[in-house]
């Protein structure tokens, strides 16, 4: 998404610099899973011949479990495009966005346009970014994700915009909320607000016409705020005063969330629940430690997270003290909808990399249990950018690492 003048290198922006670490680390990752793919191949072959004995009956274990390990031979649905974020809504429809560069005078600009993917496979533009207009100046901006309101017709699409400020090719960075509906026309809050400059992350509350979002603390910063915005303005502004979070899960069904607190900015990492319409908070556990990864399960009753690049921690809302721990690579985290499975796309966070499945650890009090599963494939054991589970658990979505295509998976659960 960067402004770049034709016959002219492209301009260096916070964003193509991050694109360059970005492309060294997906290198660095995939070599890291080659190495790991090579080491594994006698294991494999090992579990290979393993299923055969069960198929043919020499073990008396059960035949089902196998077809977990075993992928999809082909998706049931693939959307060609370069797909920069994407989502399920609750009714099985996925929202997409994909790349769309046109020219402008001297400049090659970047306006991602927005899809809605239907459960029958049609497909409908809803909104045609060429078209969307911010600020006074030239700017370009990719979607960077998507998220559905509790009832499927309200969406909030997060952008990572370039704004031009001036003829020498001055450009600022920023991050803006679009608030949307289903069809992708704009929803002005208080006949005013359809967009908010500076969120980096936001949703749709349960509770009609409310949106919650996060800012950063300061630009040099990478600690959150949040917010709630409200079509009353007496019941808007910021909340959690003075408390400052490094990662937030929202519970937009319950009109809640859960964060990781760091009290003064600088305390130890505190796992909190957050009470998003009245402004209250209840303290789960102070943790040793936080990488990342934080994860709220499908009902809404477990969270999981990365302690750090090898260990995941579950936990019990309602029951903090019912923990388990197991042992796997750092990546981001789903769940199926049984919530008896965990999903992990090894790698860096927005990077490219595999999808395995673990099960998840067994709860209990101090969680003094480590877990050590064999991670198992999921889809052929390819590189992914991005995936998701569908609401019903039936489905899996992901975007293939490099051209970014859209495809759907039957579940192997």
């Amino acid at each position: 998404m960067t402004l770049t003048g034709t016959g002219h290198p492209a301009r260096t922006t916070l964003e193509s610099r991050a694109q360059d670490y970005a492309d060294k680390a997906v290198y660095a990752t995939e070599c890291w899973f080659a190495r790991r793919r090579r080491t594994d191949r006698a294991r494999s072959a090992a579990v290979f011949w393993l299923a055969a004995l069960v198929a043919c009956g020499c073990l008396g274990y059960s035949f089902a479990g196998l077809r977990t390990v075993i992928a999809q031979s082909a998706p049931r649905l693939t959307v060609d495009g370069e797909c920069t974020a994407f989502a399920w809504a609750p009714d099985g429809r996925i929202v997409y966005a994909t790349r769309h560069v046109f020219a402008k005078g001297k400049f090659d600009i970047q306006r991602d346009d927005l899809w809605l993917l239907g459960t029958d496979g049609s497909r409908q533009k809803i909104f045609d970014g060429q078209r969307y207009g911010h600020g006074s100046g030239e700017f370009s901006y990719t979607v960077t994700s998507l998220r559905w309101s509790p009832d499927g017709t309200r969406l909030t699409a997060q952008l990572r915009t370039s704004q031009l400020l001036n003829s020498k090719g001055g450009v600022q960075e920023d991050a803006v909320l679009l608030l949307l509906d289903q069809q992708g026309k704009q929803i002005r809050l208080r006949n005013l607000i359809a967009e908010v400059d500076g969120a980096v992350d936001g949703t749709w509350l349960a509770e009609s016409g409310t949106v919650a979002y996060a800012t950063a603390v300061s630009r040099t910063s990478s600690l959150l705020s949040l917010h709630v915005l409200r079509a009353d303005v007496a019941r808007s502004g910021d909340f959690f005063v003075g408390h400052a979070f490094s990662s937030v899960a929202w519970d937009a069904k319950r009109n809640a969330a859960i964060a990781i607190e760091r009290s003064g900015g600088t305390g130890p990492p505190r796992i909190t629940t957050l009470d998003l319409l009245h402004e209250d908070g209840r303290a789960l556990a102070t943790l040793d430690k936080y990488l990342g990864g934080l994860s709220l399960s499908p009902n809404g009753d477990k969270v999981a997270y990365f302690l750090d690049d090898q260990t995941v921690e579950v936990r019990d809302i309602m029951h903090p003290q019912q923990v388990g721990q197991l042992h796997v690579a750092y990546g981001d985290i789903g769940w199926s909808s049984d919530e008896s499975r965990l999903l992990i796309k090894r790698g860096e966070d927005r990077q490219d990399g595999d999808l395995v499945w673990v099960p998840a650890p067994r709860l209990a009090d101090g969680g003094d249990e480590h877990a050590d599963p064999e991670a198992q494939p999921v889809l052929h054991d390819v590189m992914f950018h991005s995936f998701a589970v569908s609401p019903d658990g039936k489905l899996i979505a992901v975007t293939q690492a490099g051209k970014r295509t859209l495809m759907v998976f039957d579940s192997p659960f």
